[in-house]
């Protein structure tokens, strides 16, 4: 059948009989200015995308949509951390201080930040 080795001259004999090969111009090597320009603009533009962590939840990491305040200071989703409470154990998944759902505070403010987070970026609601 069909062979895969070089027949003749080995390799390096071959490469030395060969003229010079074609030299790569600079822009084939380096973008041109403009498609550069077009790169930086989508990297700053996924940058100004990303979500920051204080807005997602510790258990999930998506933004939270009903952010609870537990007695520890910890803020949470409160369906993952119910749902935490009733598959894992009464104790808070960070500081693991006993914690029961009744205990658990509605974080106004925090909710208030991702509202305004979103309606200023609609992409996040996505994300």
């Amino acid at each position: 059948g069909p062979s895969c080795s070089w027949t003749g001259a080995p390799l390096d004999s071959w490469l030395a009989s060969t003229t010079s090969l074609p030299q790569l111009s600079p822009e084939v090597i380096w973008p041109r200015s403009r498609d550069k320009q077009w790169y930086q603009r989508r990297v700053r533009g996924r940058k100004q995308r990303d979500v920051p962590d204080y807005l997602c939840g510790k258990i999930s990491f998506e933004i939270m949509k009903e952010p609870v305040i537990t007695p520890s200071g910890v803020t949470y989703e409160r369906s993952d951390l119910e749902e935490h409470l009733q598959r894992v154990g009464h104790f808070d998944p960070i500081t693991r201080v006993a914690l029961k759902r009744e205990k658990l505070i509605p974080n106004l403010a925090m909710k208030e930040v991702i509202e305004d987070f979103l309606e200023k970026n609609p992409w996040a609601e996505y994300y």
